[in-house]
């Protein structure tokens, strides 16, 4: 039996409030609405880029070029498959987020969002004063479904969520809901047992934190000791000083805190201890009269205040800014798998032309060597030339015949090597060619094997298609998609771009077999023939006639030398062009095909730089017009803005009319429009920069928040960098972490790059 003590904290003095941010929700969606269907367009325009992306007609004799040409097609369809589901994919998720921040644009929701069993289900009820039915159930005390909160009841604007736990222990549809509530919630109470926080909980925590979304981290402290809350009823000093030791509740918030940082350069969330359990029994007719103390021990207090302090100060802004948060986290999603893509086909593109390049080395290596045969063409025939003299005249000698000289001349132009020369060198063409084209593949194989963009590509594809056939391996939720949409881009373009092209294929098959020569070579008879002219003639004859044989007999055999030597020549030119063109039109269409598929994916990328600028000033300008009257009255304009989500967000202003002390109306009096406007961007630092003003002003302003005093700046030219020194203490400062606050007053100010100095000790 409860008698609901806590539901006092909701009460009075917010309604006003919550319906301020009912109304804001209604305007930033409509507000929002260009830039969604800018989002949609790019993802249109990209897809009808792909498609266009053809492989090209390859024309050859050759069936391996053919085969290679019509594999390619084919490959490059899958590669287009690809891209075109991850567009879809990314077209159905932003329509679903729209639909779903439309659906629940009446609630101001605050999410609670964790592992099973941290205690979800046990701090809802203790905010509400609940009976305990909603506490998770069965051995493990897992929560099986959806439970919400509203308040007033009867208004229903202000809205509690319970989930299940992340890791999906109570099935993936339950956890895919859960991560469902991390988009349209605007602020975030995840749950952590006890000081046992493990890597997977801060990874989730990070995605989280990384869509811009408020959170606090609630330590459910000791929330398993079933004997905890008699015992301390009977010593509740020693018992709590134990359970909240602050030192070391310190020490475990610095670990998460170092771990978001180094992990994901996220800054420190606000981390609160309490007991869920307390401060649910001191809701509980039971411990009625121990309530007081279970009450205030639990320290559930500082929970009810900080959700009292964000309906307060924080929730118009995570209203006004919701829409364009999961407009700009779809975005993000996307660019991360874009800036793969363009990765990928950049370096598939500088591998095809590598392979082209290597071919083609191969290919003239051989073409040379093949070349530098022809001067040893010519001893066979040396050899042959060298014996005619002896042939003839033994043949006189002997009396011999024409019959005779034919048969013996035919057996020295075989014996000698010049019957076989054109064959020779054809067989040793082929050789060098094999050897060279072969040992290239070899090398091109072993560098596609490990090239680290490659490596695994099978199955990771696999883990991939799964991902995006499967809808149970899915969660709906925005930062699921993230974790998934980023591993599902750089997995899928591995296997895609590693089977786009692999020189595995009918390069090894070139550097297998070449085929040279065409054939038996006609010029080879005409040595042979000089000999038949005299076949009929008798030892007489052949010696009236000795010399004029001995001339034709060496003119012949020169002229065949010739023959073969031309023939050779032309044949293996023709023979290089031939394979030369044989492989690189195929890997012309490939490398063609991969710098469009390059381009396409670049051209988003800026496209979507240009998107998530807008979105940033967009939510930007409508702070700074909630905050600074004369911003929404135009009497002051925001040139420009930049923000590092979570950090810093920098303004750069001007009077659209003669205005006094234009900064301090935006800072307002004691700081108090600089609060209000740093309380709806999330704590993040704010700086105002007014254009009007000399430009040494203009960047010590944009280098703040730190109070930046410039001692000097030089300006050489507008190609050069800006110097500027500032003190030695102050350097670190005008840096900023990972040198963004440097970059980011470079942004604003539209400036050339800016190094900042220390002043030099004299």
């Amino acid at each position: 039996m409860s008698y609901k003590r806590n539901q006092r904290v909701l009460n009075g003095g917010l309604e006003e409030v919550l319906m301020q941010c009912r109304e804001a929700a209604e305007n930033a969606l409509h507000t929002t609405a260009p830039r969604v269907r800018a989002l949609r367009d790019v993802l249109a325009e990209y897809r009808r880029t792909v498609q266009e992306i053809g492989a090209g007609a390859v024309k050859s004799e050759s069936e391996s070029v053919r085969v290679t040409a019509e594999r390619f097609a084919g490959k490059l369809e899958e590669v287009k498959g690809v891209l075109f589901r991850l567009t879809d994919e990314a077209s159905k998720e932003l329509n679903s987020s729209i639909q779903a921040l439309r659906k629940n644009k009446g609630f101001v929701t605050i999410a609670l969002f964790g592992q099973t069993r941290a205690g979800k289900s046990t701090t809802l009820e203790a905010l509400i004063g609940g009976d305990g039915a909603n506490i998770g159930t069965g051995g493990q005390h897992f929560t099986t479904q959806i439970e919400e909160y509203f308040w007033p009841p009867d208004q229903k604007m202000l809205r509690i969520v319970d989930t299940p736990g992340i890791e999906g222990l109570e099935g993936e549809e339950l956890a895919a809901q859960a991560q469902g509530y991390v988009e349209i919630a605007d602020h975030i109470f995840f749950l952590i047992e006890d000081d046992k926080v493990r890597s997977g909980e801060l990874e989730e925590l990070a995605n989280i934190r990384s869509m811009g979304k408020g959170t606090t981290i609630l330590l459910n402290m000791k929330k398993n000791d079933e004997d905890l809350i008699e015992d301390l009823i009977e010593d509740r000093d020693f018992l709590f000083h134990d359970l909240f030791d602050d030192s070391k509740i310190a020490d475990h918030a610095q670990r998460i805190a170092d771990y978001l940082e180094q992990n994901h350069g996220i800054s420190k969330p606000t981390i609160l201890p309490f007991h869920a359990r307390a401060a649910w029994l001191a809701t509980q007719l039971d411990y009625k009269s121990h309530a007081e103390d279970l009450h205030e021990l639990s320290r559930i207090d500082s929970v009810q205040q900080q959700i009292k302090d964000f309906v307060e100060t924080k929730a118009l802004g995570a209203r006004i800014e919701s829409p364009r948060q999961a407009t700009r986290s779809h975005v993000v999603s996307i660019k991360a798998n874009l800036r793969i893509f363009a990765g990928q086909f950049r370096h598939a593109k500088i591998q095809t032309d590598k392979q082209c390049k290597a071919l083609k080395e191969a290919v003239k290596n051989a073409a040379w060597k093949a070349r530098s045969r022809l001067s040893e063409m010519k001893m066979p025939f040396q050899r042959a030339d060298d014996r005619i003299l002896s042939l003839v005249d033994g043949l006189i000698v002997d009396q011999g015949g024409g019959k005779k000289l034919r048969f013996e001349w035919n057996k020295i132009l075989k014996s000698s090597g010049v019957e076989d020369a054109h064959q020779k060198f054809v067989e040793d063409t082929e050789k060098f060619f094999t050897e060279e084209l072969n040992e290239q593949v070899h090398r091109l194989k072993f560098d596609a094997k490990f090239d680290p963009y490659l490596g695994e590509a099978q199955s990771e594809f696999k883990k991939v298609d799964d991902y995006h056939k499967n809808k149970k391996y899915r969660r709906a939720g925005r930062a699921g998609v993230k974790v998934a949409g980023g591993f599902a881009g750089g997995a899928l373009m591995t296997w895609a771009v590693g089977n786009f092209w692999n020189p595995t294929g009918w390069l090894a098959g070139v550097g297998a077999v070449v085929l040279f020569g065409a054939g038996a070579f006609a010029g080879g008879k005409a040595a042979g023939e000089v000999a038949d002219e005299w076949s009929k003639s008798n030892q007489k004859t052949l010696r009236k006639h000795r010399n004029d044989i001995v001339n034709k007999l060496k003119t012949g055999l020169w002229a065949q030398y010739k023959q073969t030597n031309d023939a050779c020549f032309d044949e293996l030119s023709q023979f290089e062009l031939k394979l030369l063109k044989d492989i690189q039109e195929p890997l012309r269409q490939i490398s063609h095909a991969q710098k469009q598929l390059w381009r396409a994916a670049v051209n988003g990328l800026e496209t979507l730089d240009r998107l998530e600028d807008d979105l940033e000033l967009d939510v930007v300008a409508k702070f700074a017009e909630l905050v600074v009257p004369e911003i929404a009255s135009g009497d002051i304009e925001l040139v420009r803005a930049v923000r590092w989500e979570g950090h810093y967000t920098k303004l750069l202003v001007a009077p659209t009319r003669p205005l006094n002390n234009v900064l301090g109306r935006c800072i307002g009096r004691g700081g108090e429009r600089v609060k209000k406007l740093k309380d709806l961007l999330g704590g993040e630092h704010v700086a105002w920069v007014e254009a009007g003003v000399d430009f040494r002003t203009q960047i010590g302003q944009a280098l703040s928040p730190a109070q930046i005093e410039v001692l000097d700046i030089e300006i050489t030219s507008a190609d050069e960098p800006i110097s500027v020194v500032v003190s030695s203490s102050q350097i670190k400062s005008a840096i900023g972490p990972y040198g963004a606050n440097v970059k980011m007053a470079e942004r604003l100010l539209q400036a050339n790059r800016i190094d900042i100095k220390q002043l030099e000790k004299k």
